[in-house]
Protein backbone atom coordinates (compact mmCIF):
# COMPACT_ATOMS: atom_id res chain seq x y z
CA UNK A 1 0.00 0.00 0.00
CA UNK A 2 2.91 2.35 0.69
CA UNK A 3 5.20 1.16 -2.10
CA UNK A 4 2.92 1.23 -5.16
CA UNK A 5 2.47 5.04 -5.28
CA UNK A 6 6.25 5.36 -4.77
CA UNK A 7 6.78 2.96 -7.68
CA UNK A 8 4.51 5.02 -9.94
CA UNK A 9 6.17 8.25 -8.79
CA UNK A 10 9.71 6.96 -9.39
CA UNK A 11 8.64 5.55 -12.77
CA UNK A 12 7.26 8.93 -13.79
CA UNK A 13 10.35 10.71 -12.47
CA UNK A 14 12.62 8.49 -14.57
CA UNK A 15 10.29 8.86 -17.55
CA UNK A 16 11.05 12.59 -17.62
CA UNK A 17 14.61 11.77 -18.73
CA UNK A 18 13.46 8.88 -20.92
CA UNK A 19 10.90 11.01 -22.76
CA UNK A 20 13.47 13.78 -23.25
CA UNK A 21 15.88 11.22 -24.75
CA UNK A 22 13.21 9.72 -27.02
CA UNK A 23 12.10 13.11 -28.34
CA UNK A 24 15.64 14.43 -28.84
CA UNK A 25 16.41 11.27 -30.84
CA UNK A 26 14.26 12.86 -33.57
CA UNK A 27 16.88 15.61 -33.81
CA UNK A 28 19.97 13.38 -34.09
CA UNK A 29 21.96 10.71 -32.24
CA UNK A 30 24.55 13.41 -31.59
CA UNK A 31 21.95 15.45 -29.71
CA UNK A 32 21.07 12.36 -27.66
CA UNK A 33 24.74 11.85 -26.82
CA UNK A 34 25.07 15.50 -25.72
CA UNK A 35 21.91 15.26 -23.62
CA UNK A 36 23.19 12.08 -21.99
CA UNK A 37 26.47 13.68 -20.90
CA UNK A 38 24.82 16.87 -19.62
CA UNK A 39 22.32 14.79 -17.66
CA UNK A 40 25.17 13.03 -15.84
CA UNK A 41 25.78 16.22 -13.85
CA UNK A 42 22.07 16.73 -13.20
CA UNK A 43 21.74 13.21 -11.77
CA UNK A 44 24.92 13.67 -9.70
CA UNK A 45 23.37 16.79 -8.18
CA UNK A 46 20.14 14.90 -7.40
CA UNK A 47 22.18 12.25 -5.57
CA UNK A 48 23.83 15.02 -3.52
CA UNK A 49 20.38 16.27 -2.55
CA UNK A 50 19.51 12.73 -1.44
CA UNK A 51 22.08 12.98 1.36
CA UNK A 52 19.50 15.13 3.12
CA UNK A 53 16.34 13.59 1.60
CA UNK A 54 17.06 9.98 2.61
CA UNK A 55 18.39 10.87 6.06
CA UNK A 56 15.49 13.20 6.81
CA UNK A 57 12.93 10.61 5.66
CA UNK A 58 14.26 8.02 8.12
CA UNK A 59 14.57 10.44 11.05
CA UNK A 60 11.05 11.77 10.40
CA UNK A 61 9.58 8.25 10.50
CA UNK A 62 11.27 7.69 13.88
CA UNK A 63 9.49 10.76 15.26
CA UNK A 64 6.18 9.81 13.65
CA UNK A 65 6.43 6.26 15.02
CA UNK A 66 7.06 7.67 18.50
CA UNK A 67 4.10 10.08 18.16
CA UNK A 68 6.36 13.15 18.24
CA UNK A 69 4.68 15.46 15.68
CA UNK A 70 6.61 18.59 16.67
CA UNK A 71 9.94 16.75 16.42
CA UNK A 72 9.02 15.52 12.93
CA UNK A 73 8.14 19.06 11.82
CA UNK A 74 11.49 20.37 13.02
CA UNK A 75 13.32 17.76 10.93
CA UNK A 76 11.19 18.65 7.89
CA UNK A 77 12.08 22.34 8.28
CA UNK A 78 15.79 21.56 8.63
CA UNK A 79 15.80 19.22 5.62
CA UNK A 80 14.14 21.75 3.30
CA UNK A 81 16.38 24.59 4.50
CA UNK A 82 19.66 22.67 4.12
CA UNK A 83 18.71 21.26 0.72
CA UNK A 84 17.74 24.74 -0.51
CA UNK A 85 21.21 26.07 0.32
CA UNK A 86 22.94 23.06 -1.26
CA UNK A 87 20.72 23.45 -4.33
CA UNK A 88 21.54 27.15 -4.69
CA UNK A 89 25.30 26.42 -4.58
CA UNK A 90 24.99 23.62 -7.15
CA UNK A 91 22.82 25.79 -9.42
CA UNK A 92 25.39 28.60 -9.43
CA UNK A 93 28.22 26.16 -10.23
CA UNK A 94 26.26 24.51 -13.07
CA UNK A 95 25.22 27.88 -14.53
CA UNK A 96 28.71 29.44 -14.46
CA UNK A 97 30.86 26.40 -15.27
CA UNK A 98 28.72 24.37 -17.69
CA UNK A 99 31.29 24.45 -20.51
CA UNK A 100 34.35 23.43 -18.38
CA UNK A 101 32.36 20.59 -16.79
CA UNK A 102 31.34 19.23 -20.18
CA UNK A 103 34.92 19.44 -21.46
CA UNK A 104 35.99 17.52 -18.34
CA UNK A 105 33.71 14.71 -19.55
CA UNK A 106 35.58 14.64 -22.90
CA UNK A 107 32.49 15.77 -24.81
CA UNK A 108 33.34 16.24 -28.53
CA UNK A 109 33.42 19.99 -29.43
CA UNK A 110 30.75 19.63 -32.12
CA UNK A 111 28.24 18.44 -29.47
CA UNK A 112 28.75 21.43 -27.17
CA UNK A 113 26.05 23.37 -29.06
CA UNK A 114 23.48 20.89 -27.70
CA UNK A 115 24.87 20.13 -24.24
CA UNK A 116 25.91 23.57 -22.94
CA UNK A 117 22.54 25.39 -23.11
CA UNK A 118 20.83 22.27 -21.74
CA UNK A 119 23.14 22.11 -18.71
CA UNK A 120 22.95 25.88 -18.11
CA UNK A 121 19.13 25.76 -17.96
CA UNK A 122 18.69 22.42 -16.19
CA UNK A 123 21.62 22.95 -13.84
CA UNK A 124 20.75 26.56 -13.09
CA UNK A 125 17.31 25.55 -11.81
CA UNK A 126 18.47 22.60 -9.69
CA UNK A 127 17.76 24.48 -6.45
CA UNK A 128 14.05 23.85 -7.10
CA UNK A 129 14.73 20.13 -7.50
CA UNK A 130 16.59 20.23 -4.17
CA UNK A 131 13.56 21.74 -2.43
CA UNK A 132 11.21 19.32 -4.23
CA UNK A 133 13.28 16.35 -3.10
CA UNK A 134 13.19 17.37 0.55
CA UNK A 135 9.45 18.15 0.52
CA UNK A 136 8.64 14.92 -1.35
CA UNK A 137 10.67 12.85 1.13
CA UNK A 138 8.88 14.57 4.04
CA UNK A 139 5.44 13.86 2.56
CA UNK A 140 6.33 10.20 1.93
CA UNK A 141 7.67 9.80 5.47
CA UNK A 142 4.30 10.98 6.79
CA UNK A 143 2.51 8.43 4.58
CA UNK A 144 1.37 10.84 1.83
CA UNK A 145 2.94 8.82 -0.96
CA UNK A 146 0.05 9.39 -3.38
CA UNK A 147 0.48 13.18 -3.21
CA UNK A 148 4.08 12.99 -4.42
CA UNK A 149 2.91 10.60 -7.16
CA UNK A 150 0.23 12.98 -8.44
CA UNK A 151 2.65 15.93 -8.52
CA UNK A 152 5.15 13.90 -10.55
CA UNK A 153 2.37 12.84 -12.93
CA UNK A 154 1.44 16.50 -13.55
CA UNK A 155 5.13 17.33 -14.04
CA UNK A 156 5.42 14.57 -16.66
CA UNK A 157 2.36 15.72 -18.60
CA UNK A 158 3.62 19.32 -18.69
CA UNK A 159 7.11 18.17 -19.71
CA UNK A 160 5.83 16.04 -22.60
CA UNK A 161 3.47 18.78 -23.81
CA UNK A 162 6.21 21.40 -23.61
CA UNK A 163 8.66 19.13 -25.45
CA UNK A 164 6.19 18.63 -28.30
CA UNK A 165 5.56 22.38 -28.64
CA UNK A 166 9.16 23.63 -28.38
CA UNK A 167 10.98 20.73 -30.04
CA UNK A 168 8.70 20.33 -33.06
CA UNK A 169 7.40 23.92 -33.28
CA UNK A 170 3.72 23.16 -32.76
CA UNK A 171 1.07 25.93 -32.62
CA UNK A 172 3.44 28.38 -34.27
CA UNK A 173 6.12 28.10 -31.56
CA UNK A 174 9.79 28.29 -32.66
CA UNK A 175 11.72 25.02 -33.12
CA UNK A 176 14.20 25.23 -30.26
CA UNK A 177 15.68 21.73 -30.33
CA UNK A 178 17.48 20.56 -27.17
CA UNK A 179 17.17 24.04 -25.62
CA UNK A 180 13.39 23.75 -25.95
CA UNK A 181 13.48 20.42 -24.11
CA UNK A 182 15.43 22.05 -21.27
CA UNK A 183 12.99 24.98 -21.07
CA UNK A 184 10.06 22.57 -20.95
CA UNK A 185 11.68 20.59 -18.13
CA UNK A 186 12.40 23.77 -16.14
CA UNK A 187 8.80 24.97 -16.50
CA UNK A 188 7.40 21.62 -15.32
CA UNK A 189 9.87 21.74 -12.41
CA UNK A 190 8.56 25.17 -11.36
CA UNK A 191 4.95 23.93 -11.38
CA UNK A 192 5.90 20.83 -9.36
CA UNK A 193 7.70 23.00 -6.82
CA UNK A 194 4.66 25.26 -6.33
CA UNK A 195 2.37 22.22 -5.93
CA UNK A 196 4.65 20.61 -3.33
CA UNK A 197 4.87 23.80 -1.25
CA UNK A 198 1.05 23.95 -1.19
CA UNK A 199 0.86 20.28 -0.13
CA UNK A 200 3.45 20.88 2.58
CA UNK A 201 1.20 23.47 4.18
CA UNK A 202 -2.05 21.54 3.72
CA UNK A 203 -0.87 18.05 4.70
CA UNK A 204 1.75 18.78 7.35
CA UNK A 205 0.32 22.14 8.52
CA UNK A 206 3.79 23.59 8.09
CA UNK A 207 4.74 26.98 6.67
CA UNK A 208 8.40 27.97 6.39
CA UNK A 209 9.60 31.54 6.88
CA UNK A 210 12.80 33.27 5.75
CA UNK A 211 14.29 32.91 9.24
CA UNK A 212 13.95 29.11 9.00
CA UNK A 213 16.38 29.11 6.08
CA UNK A 214 18.99 30.89 8.21
CA UNK A 215 18.47 29.50 11.73
CA UNK A 216 19.81 25.98 11.06
CA UNK A 217 20.20 23.59 14.01
CA UNK A 218 23.50 21.71 13.81
CA UNK A 219 22.33 18.78 15.96
CA UNK A 220 19.40 18.09 13.61
CA UNK A 221 21.67 18.27 10.56
CA UNK A 222 24.03 15.76 12.20
CA UNK A 223 21.15 13.33 12.84
CA UNK A 224 20.05 13.57 9.21
CA UNK A 225 23.57 13.16 7.78
CA UNK A 226 24.35 10.26 10.15
CA UNK A 227 21.90 8.21 8.08
CA UNK A 228 21.90 10.14 4.79
CA UNK A 229 25.65 10.19 4.09
CA UNK A 230 26.20 6.39 4.01
CA UNK A 231 22.89 5.76 2.21
CA UNK A 232 23.32 8.35 -0.56
CA UNK A 233 27.10 7.83 -0.57
CA UNK A 234 26.49 4.35 -1.96
CA UNK A 235 24.59 5.87 -4.91
CA UNK A 236 27.26 8.55 -5.29
CA UNK A 237 30.11 6.04 -5.67
CA UNK A 238 28.13 4.12 -8.31
CA UNK A 239 27.30 7.26 -10.30
CA UNK A 240 30.84 8.67 -10.24
CA UNK A 241 32.01 5.33 -11.64
CA UNK A 242 29.39 5.63 -14.37
CA UNK A 243 30.52 9.18 -15.20
CA UNK A 244 34.11 8.00 -15.56
CA UNK A 245 32.99 5.23 -17.95
CA UNK A 246 30.95 7.80 -19.89
CA UNK A 247 34.04 10.00 -20.30
CA UNK A 248 35.83 6.98 -21.81
CA UNK A 249 32.95 6.41 -24.21
CA UNK A 250 32.99 10.10 -25.17
CA UNK A 251 36.50 9.68 -26.58
CA UNK A 252 35.12 7.00 -28.92
CA UNK A 253 32.71 9.44 -30.53
CA UNK A 254 29.07 10.44 -30.51
CA UNK A 255 27.79 7.02 -31.63
CA UNK A 256 29.21 5.28 -28.56
CA UNK A 257 27.84 8.05 -26.33
CA UNK A 258 24.38 7.69 -27.87
CA UNK A 259 24.48 3.91 -27.33
CA UNK A 260 25.28 4.40 -23.64
CA UNK A 261 22.49 6.96 -23.25
CA UNK A 262 19.85 4.72 -24.84
CA UNK A 263 20.96 1.72 -22.78
CA UNK A 264 20.96 3.69 -19.55
CA UNK A 265 17.30 4.62 -19.97
CA UNK A 266 16.34 0.93 -20.12
CA UNK A 267 18.71 0.03 -17.28
CA UNK A 268 17.10 2.59 -14.97
CA UNK A 269 13.67 1.04 -15.54
CA UNK A 270 14.97 -2.32 -14.26
CA UNK A 271 15.87 -1.00 -10.81
CA UNK A 272 12.58 0.86 -10.30
CA UNK A 273 10.90 -2.06 -8.55
CA UNK A 274 13.69 -2.35 -6.01
CA UNK A 275 13.78 1.42 -5.40
CA UNK A 276 10.03 1.58 -4.72
CA UNK A 277 10.04 -1.47 -2.45
CA UNK A 278 13.10 -0.14 -0.62
CA UNK A 279 11.57 3.29 0.02
CA UNK A 280 8.28 1.75 1.16
CA UNK A 281 10.11 -0.61 3.53
CA UNK A 282 12.21 2.31 4.80
CA UNK A 283 9.05 4.15 5.88
CA UNK A 284 7.58 1.07 7.58
CA UNK A 285 10.66 0.03 9.53
CA UNK A 286 11.39 3.66 10.49
CA UNK A 287 8.03 3.84 12.23
CA UNK A 288 8.53 0.41 13.81
CA UNK A 289 11.91 1.47 15.21
CA UNK A 290 10.42 4.72 16.47
CA UNK A 291 7.79 2.65 18.31
CA UNK A 292 10.45 0.23 19.66
CA UNK A 293 9.25 -2.78 17.57
CA UNK A 294 12.73 -3.99 16.57
CA UNK A 295 11.89 -7.65 15.90
CA UNK A 296 8.96 -6.71 13.64
CA UNK A 297 11.24 -4.28 11.78
CA UNK A 298 13.81 -7.06 11.17
CA UNK A 299 11.15 -9.42 9.79
CA UNK A 300 9.84 -6.67 7.50
CA UNK A 301 13.32 -6.10 6.06
CA UNK A 302 13.86 -9.81 5.32
CA UNK A 303 10.40 -10.13 3.73
CA UNK A 304 11.04 -7.15 1.46
CA UNK A 305 14.50 -8.45 0.58
CA UNK A 306 13.05 -11.75 -0.67
CA UNK A 307 10.32 -9.99 -2.64
CA UNK A 308 12.78 -7.49 -4.10
CA UNK A 309 15.18 -10.20 -5.27
CA UNK A 310 12.40 -12.09 -7.05
CA UNK A 311 11.01 -8.99 -8.79
CA UNK A 312 14.44 -7.63 -9.77
CA UNK A 313 15.54 -11.00 -11.18
CA UNK A 314 12.36 -11.22 -13.27
CA UNK A 315 12.87 -7.68 -14.60
CA UNK A 316 16.51 -8.39 -15.50
CA UNK A 317 15.56 -11.56 -17.40
CA UNK A 318 12.79 -9.71 -19.27
CA UNK A 319 15.14 -6.91 -20.35
CA UNK A 320 17.81 -9.41 -21.44
CA UNK A 321 15.30 -11.38 -23.55
CA UNK A 322 13.67 -8.31 -25.16
CA UNK A 323 16.83 -6.16 -25.41
CA UNK A 324 16.58 -5.54 -29.19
Amino acid sequence: MIAWPIFVEQTLRILIGTVDTFMVSHVSDGAVAALGVANQFVVLALICFNFIGIGASVVITHHVGAGDVKGAQKIVTTAISVNTWIGLIVSVVAYLFAAPLLRLMQLPPDLMQYAEPFLVLMGGSLFMEAMNGAIGASLRAHGYTKDAMVVTLIQNVLNIAGNCVLLFGLFGAPRMGVTGVALSSVFSRVVASIALWILLERRLKLRLHARDLIALQLDRIKRILHIGLPAAGEHMSYWIWYMVITSFAARLGEESLAEMTYTQQVQRLVILFSIALGLGTEILIGRMIGAGEFEAAYREVMKSLRTGLIIATGAIVAVAVFAP
